[in-house]
């Protein structure tokens, strides 16, 4: 006690925590079992969460009048809450004779409590909607009821149509957010009949529960109203495009408030239950899927086609239609007297439903043909993206604003692929001419003739880079870039590695090839090793010269870094495929004074390389590299070979733009003049030749 009264601090620390632990006791006494403080709310019965019957005991209001003691043993009334329509709250009426009344529990009783929150979702569909939280508040109590219908709600089949679509009306609830009230939307519900219409049933899960029956309505039992779609509020239409042709569909449209999930949280120790806001359904019309479009003319529609034919395209690979019809009498699309195009329709039952494959207009460009010979359809169109084996069926069906007419039922037609692809013809001859070239030039080559190919002066300093190196007894770092053995730059930046090992072998120089994969490792001190036994020298192959480093990008750039830093090689090689890591590796080599030649196709890469090494082999200057260094004369053919079917495309390149100018310059001296035609049909021989 003496510390105590020596040290102020703590003397008043101690006070105050007494105070503390005795302020705590005197609240506890002061509450009820339920946590409720004397005088604020209604009596409460122990064990129930509900309001006492009996009256308050001579403690004070709020106060049980039976101890929990006195209630051990005994079984306890269920006691039924009345509840007072369109509040949502307990009734102040009893609820009858054989029952105790219940006390009024009004918004007033809600005064200074907190109010809890419920996340409001959909039970039905069992999916969270996006309205936002419900709060309860002291003044707005909970609205328990129903709300007002739709009106005016119609279900019809939707005219000049292919069969399967419905349309759907309704006139908005009285109780509809613009007019101010609480509908949160529309559900959208169907039954269907016939043979085939309705859909298979599935049972709902635990957390997805079944439908409910709609309000005022007996339970579907043989055909269960199926919840389609969920609208917002404010819809007024609908279109359901599901439906079968020859079936029957019934629709219900409901005015809904969502559904707030009370069921466990408590207000004032009176559990409340589920509420739903929901409106009776509405609309029980039957609307049947017709087919429209394809119904007896009226004698307002117009002519349909004289002739159709629909046949599968030969000599291709499968999967197109040639369809082909001579213009509708009432085709005159230069008049603009209503005449809309035609709609193509194709379906794998004639007796089921049609699907549109397109619609053309009149005198579509690239469909109709002017100037067809006599006895030659105008029209014409491939439909493409079909199945192989497979039968269809199509029409084609004229159109204008009066109404429209279908043409005869074309087919069966079935697509079948071709052993050969009549659209690849030139593509061949192209190849053929390509491989005559490099033969050709392989043959000179043999024969001693020397072929002209440009000096690569990158690959001209290779043998001053190893010189230099050697000159400086440091040794050579050659990095075949990140990527794998299925990039052919990584192939060709393995060759490059060959021809340098078989000149460092000669120089009796050290080389350091690290690896970001297994596969290039392998391969590369394969190349190696053939190398150093080409120059004479197996002895002096060390095979840990070519090692792996690990797979990870930056991780493989540090390593490849560290390398550089600590060895201060005198000359890089950076020949593959190169990505983020390209300057990074350019700069580190650049920074020891090291001579750098690089080579790769990566076109994002190469402005890297070219400011940070000191040559670059620039796309298929990578490629060209073990030809030039070899003089293979099967290397060096292929390459001059190459280089003239690269001549010959550059000459369409020209002669295409030389023939479109022309088609230009004669369509301003008269459009379907010969001179157009003819470059036309040059201009489409060649698209079709090199596209």
């Amino acid at each position: 006690m003496a510390r105590v009264h020596r040290n102020p601090a703590l003397a008043l620390i101690a006070s105050l925590f007494l105070a503390c632990i005795c302020s705590a006791a005197l609240a506890q006494d002061q509450m009820g079992p339920h946590g409720q403080q004397d005088g604020t709310g209604p009596p409460v019965a122990v064990g129930t969460g509900l309001p006492s019957t009996e009256p308050s005991g001579e403690d004070g209001p709020g106060q049980p009048a039976v101890e929990p003691a006195a209630l051990e043993g005994v079984e306890q009334p269920v006691v039924d809450l009345a509840v007072e329509e369109g509040t949502g709250l307990p009734s102040t009426e009893p609820v009858g004779e054989e029952g105790p009344g219940q006390p009024a529990v009004g918004p007033a009783a809600l005064e200074g409590v907190e109010q809890p929150t419920y996340q409001i979702h959909d039970v039905r569909i069992g999916i969270p909607i996006a309205p936002p939280m419900l709060q309860i508040q002291p003044d707005q109590p909970l609205v328990v009821g129903e709300i007002r219908p739709v009106g005016g709600a119609v279900a019809l089949d939707a005219p000049d149509d292919y069969g399967g679509a419905i349309a759907l009306r309704w006139e908005r609830s009285p109780d509809d957010p613009e007019q101010g009230g609480a509908v949160s939307g529309y559900w959208i519900s169907y039954q269907a009949r016939g043979e085939g219409c309705a859909p298979d049933q599935v049972a709902p899960s635990e957390s997805e529960p079944a439908a409910q029956a709609p309000p005022g309505e007996p339970a579907a039992t043989e055909e269960q109203w199926l919840l389609w779609q969920a609208v917002g509020a404010g819809e007024t239409n609908l279109d359901f495009e599901e439906a079968k042709p020859g079936c029957d569909y019934r629709f219900q449209v409901e005015a809904v408030s969502y559904q707030v999930d009370l069921d466990g949280p408590t207000l004032l120790g009176i559990p409340l239950s589920q509420i739903v806001l929901r409106s009776p359904p509405v609309m029980t019309e039957f609307a049947r899927a017709q087919a429209d479009l394809l119904a007896e003319d009226d004698g307002l529609d117009p002519r349909p086609p004289a002739r159709a034919i629909a046949q599968d395209k030969g000599w291709d690979a499968g999967g197109v239609l040639l369809i082909s019809w001579d213009a509708s009498p009432d085709d005159d699309y230069q008049s603009g007297d209503g005449f809309l195009g035609y709609d193509l329709l194709v379906t794998q039952d004639p007796e089921g439903f049609w699907s549109r494959a397109t619609l053309i207009g009149a005198g579509e460009p690239g469909v109709y043909r002017p100037d067809a010979a006599p006895g030659e359809p105008a029209y014409s169109y491939e439909l493409q993206g079909i199945d192989l084996q497979t039968p269809y069926y199509l029409r084609v069906v004229a159109i204008s604003q009066p109404g429209h007419s279908a043409s005869p039922v074309l087919g069966p037609v079935v697509p079948e692929a071709a052993w050969f692809d009549g659209e690849l013809f030139f593509v061949v001859i192209l190849g053929l001419i390509l491989c005559a070239l490099v033969l050709y030039y392989i043959l000179m080559a043999r024969r001693g003739k020397k072929a002209f190919i440009r000096k690569i002066a990158g690959l001209e300093a290779i043998d001053e880079a190893i010189g230099r190196a050697t000159e400086m007894g440091r040794p050579i770092l050659f990095v075949p870039g990140i990527s794998d053995m299925d990039n052919v730059q990584t192939l060709a930046g393995l060759t490059l590695l060959g021809h340098v090992s078989k000149t460092i072998a000669e120089y009796d120089t050290k080389i350091d090839v690290p690896c970001c994969r297994s596969l290039v490792m392998t391969a590369g001190r394969e190349v190696v090793k053939q190398a150093y036994l080409e120059a004479g020298r197996p002895d002096a192959f060390d095979e840990n010269c070519v090692h792996y480093l690990t797979d990870d990008q930056f991780g493989y750039v540090a390593g490849v870094n560290g390398i550089c830093v600590r060895d201060k090689p005198a000359t890089c090689f950076f020949q593959g495929g190169f990505y983020a890591e390209s300057l990074i590796l350019a700069e580190t080599g650049n920074s020891i004074g090291a001579i750098q030649i690089a080579g790769t196709a990566m076109t994002a890469q190469l402005p890297f390389f070219v400011a940070a090494c000191d040559y670059t082999l620039i796309g298929e200057e990578l490629f060209a590299a073990s030809a030039y260094l070899s003089g293979d004369p099967k290397q060096l053919g292929s390459l001059k070979g190459q280089d003239m079917g690269k001549l010959l495309a550059m000459a369409v390149v020209g002669l295409g733009t030389l023939l479109a100018t022309g088609g230009s310059v004669a369509a301003r001296f008269g459009a379907g003049s010969t001179a157009e035609r003819f470059f036309g049909w040059v201009m489409e021989w060649l698209y079709r030749v090199f596209a």
